[in-house]
């Protein structure tokens, strides 16, 4: 799982991510090193972060929130995410780029 931020193990995705709480928006913001950066309006707090994620999550690639798994990460900023069988790409992930505004 080294390199990309982004790796498909059967017909799930799995998502290495770096969230940034406290943003003005929830949104795709690049891909810093192996990990792909996500911003979130909310605070890490209580898993407040964490909860704002899977709904992000599952919206973008098309999916119910139970789809969206948080497998590591609950207590970091740090985490792996597996989306069952996700029905889209975000178009944000479609672009290569290491841009620290919203995509």
């Amino acid at each position: 799982m080294r390199g990309s931020p982004l790796v498909w193990e059967g017909t799930d995705l799995i998502l290495r991510i770096a969230v940034q709480p406290n943003a003005s928006t929830d949104c795709f913001a690049g891909e810093p090193g192996t990990q792909l950066k996500i911003k979130l309006q909310a605070p890490a707090l209580e898993g407040q972060a964490n909860k704002r994620l899977c709904q992000f999550l599952a919206r973008q690639f098309g999916v119910q929130q139970r789809q969206v798994i948080l497998e590591r990460g609950d207590r970091s900023r740090y985490k792996r995410v597996r989306i069952q069988a996700p029905r889209q790409l975000p178009d944000a992930l479609q672009l290569s780029t290491t841009e620290q505004e919203c995509l």
